[in-house]
């Protein structure tokens, strides 16, 4: 009993350090500044896309979406999932549904890591292009380490109390990363209000 106790506490540790770190490199998308590379005088930032903001958060709702789909999955791979044939049709689904989730979750990182390539497109120096790579490995890390533990123990599977804590942690999540949309946006739009006036 101390062993699942562990292992369900152990979850709930990477599930608040998943928060943590994609907290902070959506906040690194939405608000780091950088010169423009042919006009030091003007913000890199303000040389982006105007959805580039949007689509990094679109991004991370996805990838807060992907995790609460894949850590609800029924664990399979037990004896009953190879003696039954309704069992093994179970198996058979889930997996392919893993798999699907694993792809988008591959598609979402690599979604983000062209991110940086356009913010160092636009000015963002190597070795800050270097940290927020390091804050994705550190996400997809976490993911990992949050798989090994769910296939130990069906921690967040169906309406169980840790279910509906893994949705409100997660519900909060993505109400954070908007909180942080809206006030990079109003920063942005101030500053490119500015920029007018002083072209005026």
């Amino acid at each position: 009993m101390q062993q699942v106790f562990t292992r369900r506490e152990q979850s709930l540790v990477h599930i608040s350090e998943f928060k943590v770190l994609l907290q902070t490199l959506t906040s690194a998308y939405f608000t780091w500044s950088f010169a423009n590379p042919s006009d030091k005088t003007i913000s890199g930032r303000n040389t982006l896309e105007p959805m580039f903001n949007a689509n990094v958060r679109n991004i991370s709702y996805n990838l807060i979406e992907l995790l609460y789909q894949y850590l609800s999955l029924p664990i399979v791979g037990k004896a009953r999932h190879f003696l039954f044939p309704s069992e093994k049709r179970e198996f058979h689904n889930v997996a392919l549904a893993r798999n699907e989730i694993e792809c988008n979750f591959a598609l979402a990182f690599q979604e983000l890591n062209n991110k940086i390539e356009l913010l160092k497109a636009h000015g963002l120096t190597s070795s800050e292009a270097s940290r927020l790579y390091q804050y994705t490995m550190l996400l997809q890390q976490r993911l990992g380490l949050m798989n090994a533990s769910r296939f130990l123990e069906d921690s967040f599977v169906r309406d169980g109390f840790d279910n509906v804590h893994l949705k409100h942690e997660l519900a909060v999540l993505r109400q954070n990363i908007e909180f942080q949309f809206s006030d990079a946006e109003k920063k942005r739009s101030g500053e490119n209000e500015n920029s007018m006036v002083n072209l005026l």
